[in-house]
């Protein structure tokens, strides 16, 4: 090559670099929105509007949330990945959105991994299994025997098909073996009211929903659905530890910018989101929420985000018909 056309080339790389560079630090330049796919109330909404005001305080730009319900989440995600990819749109979701791999939009499907750029893991709690008081068990090892002593006698509650509990309970009863009768409800709160009544027996529920109600004596909690204990609650033990190896399913929360956000820039709102979640009001609310802070890099979250994609995946295709 001549030297005259390399050293041409060589000065467009580095202008492109510069240029991507400059994008980056040029964030942020306006207000930032923060999509979130559910309507006002619930856990995702509120936590996202809690994030909202250090978050400004820390990128020295206002945050605003703009709750965009429907289709399963499909329409937030849709407004975010059409959005221009500069970090001044983002979507603010749960685990929700790992439970498949694409989701639909009026014609069309979404492929949520190359439309969306996973940023921050704010960060995650566990279910609680509980059971009504008069289920004879007290912990995992007795309800797996039970439930198998008395195969589809026991039925269990959730938000809805393809909730973030629905798959929970599969899960769980795959790896346990048992046979538990899935009835499905219009959101969590009216399948909470079912157990207490006693017409639902099981329930993997979210800790805030429920601590209350086990220290009350109106349910009974076996253990919680991660990997280690929860904060919130130290001494209940985990599925894992109760003698189902290796279960691990929890709820958690993260921020995505759309596909080919700058890496300086998914950076940058990382670190503000990290230093966000140690403000001492959010430290206070997410305990009361049963909630474990997260560090995680944007690499380790796209990692999870991955991960918990292509377990869902197989356990839907495994279902098939029987969801």
């Amino acid at each position: 090559m001549h030297s005259a056309n390399r050293r041409t080339m060589l000065a467009m790389g580095a202008a492109m670099l510069t240029a991507g560079a400059a994008r980056g630090q040029d964030f942020p330049s306006q207000t930032i929105r923060v999509v979130v796919p559910y309507p006002p109330g619930g856990v995702v909404d509120p936590t996202a509007r809690l994030l909202a005001t250090p978050l400004a305080a820390v990128l020295g730009q206002s945050v605003v949330t703009d709750n965009r319900p429907g289709a399963a989440g499909a329409i937030g995600i849709a407004a975010v990945a059409q959005a221009k990819p500069d970090g001044h749109t983002l979507l603010y979701h749960s685990s929700t959105i790992s439970t498949s791999a694409t989701v639909q939009h009026e014609s069309a499907k979404i492929d949520v991994q190359s439309v969306l750029t996973p940023v921050a893991l704010v960060g995650s709690s566990p279910f609680l299994i509980d059971v009504h008081p008069s289920v004879p068990v007290k912990n995992i090892q007795e309800l797996i025997a039970y439930a198998k002593a008395n195969p589809g006698k026991l039925n269990y509650g959730s938000s809805g098909r393809g909730s973030s509990n629905h798959l929970a309970a599969e899960l769980f009863k795959r790896m346990a073996g048992v046979d538990i009768v899935h009835v499905p409800f219009q959101g969590g709160g009216p399948a909470l009211n079912a157990r207490i009544a006693g017409t639902i027996q099981v329930g993997f529920d979210t800790i805030t929903g429920t601590a209350q109600l086990i220290k009350a004596g109106r349910l009974r909690g076996l253990a919680v659905t991660g990997m280690q204990r929860s904060q919130a609650v130290p001494d209940m033990p985990t599925v894992h530890e109760s003698g189902v190896p290796n279960y691990d399913v929890t709820f958690w929360l993260g921020y995505f910018a759309p596909a080919n956000t700058p890496a300086a820039t998914v950076n940058k709102i990382a670190g503000a989101v990290r230093e966000a979640t140690l403000k001492p009001d959010v430290v206070e609310k997410f305990a009361s929420l049963g909630i474990d802070r997260s560090n995680a890099s944007p690499e380790q979250f796209a990692s999870l985000f991955r991960g918990e994609i292509e377990k869902w995946d197989k356990l839907l295709k495994s279902l098939g018909n029987a969801m």
